[in-house]
């Protein structure tokens, strides 16, 4: 017998702090709530906690496996704050590295051209000589 497809429906999961714990629910699913000792339990449990809830949800089950979830990660303002400088940061870092690996790359090709070693290059610009191949191949 041929399965019956479930749309894929989206629903906002909201995760609060609970001592050293996650309380885990979905607002528009009344009942719908749960546990984890972590984010990533949290994120396990609301699908299975999501396919219970037969009486609210039709089809709970299918539901829940195909189901999206909008996540709202409820922090205090300090940290949330603190949270978005340090993923601002990494985020200007990997910038300053894919532009760093450019000139580097621009630099051991001129190095290469002007006829200088493998080694010699990377001496110069402090990589190895294997990072230098690498770069002058891409």
């Amino acid at each position: 017998m041929p399965r019956k497809r479930v749309a894929t429906r989206r629903f906002k999961v909201v995760f609060e702090p609970d001592g050293s714990r996650w309380h885990v629910y979905l607002p528009e699913v009344p009942g719908c709530r749960t546990h984890g000792r972590s984010i990533a339990d949290g994120r396990r449990n609301i699908r299975e906690a999501l396919a219970a809830c037969e009486d609210a949800v039709p089809n709970a089950a299918a539901v829940a496996k195909s189901a999206q979830f909008i996540e709202h990660i409820c922090v205090p303002y300090e940290v949330r704050k603190a949270v978005d400088r340090a993923l601002q940061a990494r985020e200007e870092l990997a910038e300053k590295e894919e532009a760093a690996t450019r000139a580097a790359a621009r630099g051991a090709r001129a190095l290469r051209r002007a006829g200088l070693s493998l080694r010699d290059a990377g001496e110069l610009l402090h990589l190895s000589h294997q990072r230098i191949k690498q770069l002058t191949d891409s």
